[in-house]
C-alpha cells in the first residue's frame, strides 16, 4: 500500500520530466546479480550521458576491484524512506542470478517503476512484461543486460510513462484485499 499510494504523485512528477536513474535495492552480494550490474554499468556509461545509476542496499560484496565512479552508493532504506527518494528514479534493476520470488519488484511495479529484471526472478511471470513495462535479460549475460539497459535509457518520455502505468497496473495483480479474498476462498470450501 505505501508504494502503491504513491503512484499517482510520481506520475505527475514524471509527466513534467521523467527521470532519467537507474536504480537497484538490495542486498550488496553475488547471488543478487550486483556485480553483473556494475561491470555492465561501466561498459555502458560513456555510451550514454543523460542516465546515471544508483545502488541501495547494504551486504558483505567488496566494491574495491570494480569501478564505481559512475555509480552512486546509499546505504540500506527503510520502506517509508525508500518511497520518499523513489519519485527521483525512472527504472529499477534487478540483474540477480538467484531469486526466488523479488518483493522488491511488486514494491517497485505498485509505485509505478519500469523494470529491468534477470530472467531468473519468480515474480516476472506476475510483475514483468517484456516490452510492455520493462524488459528480461538472461540472468549472468552482461552483454545482455547492457542492451536491454540502452534500450531503456534510448526510449522516449511519452514510453516510458507508458510503461510505468503499465507496471502499476501488473502491481494492483495482487493486493492485500485480493491475498485476503483468495485465502477466504479456501476457507469456505
Amino acid at each position: 500500500k505505501l508504494f502503491n499510494k504513491c503512484f499517482q504523485d510520481n506520475l505527475i512528477n514524471k509527466s513534467k520530466k521523467y527521470p532519467k536513474r537507474f536504480l537497484y535495492v538490495g542486498r550488496f552480494n553475488k547471488t543478487k546479480g550486483l556485480d553483473i550490474l556494475i561491470n555492465a554499468w561501466a561498459e555502458i556509461s560513456n555510451e550514454q550521458k543523460e542516465w546515471d545509476l544508483t545502488i541501495i542496499g547494504n551486504g558483505p560484496m567488496d566494491f574495491s576491484s570494480q569501478d564505481m565512479s559512475k555509480i552512486t552508493v546509499i546505504d540500506f532504506l527503510q520502506p517509508e524512506k525508500l518511497v520518499e527518494i523513489a519519485k527521483d528514479f525512472g527504472c529499477l534493476i534487478i540483474p540477480s542470478r538467484n531469486e526466488p520470488w523479488g518483493v522488491v519488484i511488486h514494491e517497485f511495479v505498485a509505485l509505478g517503476l519500469p523494470i529491468i529484471s534477470s530472467d531468473i526472478c519468480g515474480a516476472n511471470p506476475i510483475f514483468v512484461i517484456h516490452g510492455y513495462n520493462g524488459f528480461i535479460f538472461k540472468s549472468s549475460d552482461i552483454q545482455d543486460l547492457k542492451e536491454k539497459i540502452l534500450m531503456m535509457s534510448k526510449m522516449e518520455k511519452e514510453a516510458l510513462i507508458n510503461f510505468s502505468k503499465n507496471s502499476h497496473s501488473l502491481g494492483s495483480r495482487i493486493t492485500p484485499e485480493i491475498s485476503a479474498g483468495s485465502f477466504m476462498s479456501i476457507l469456505n470450501r
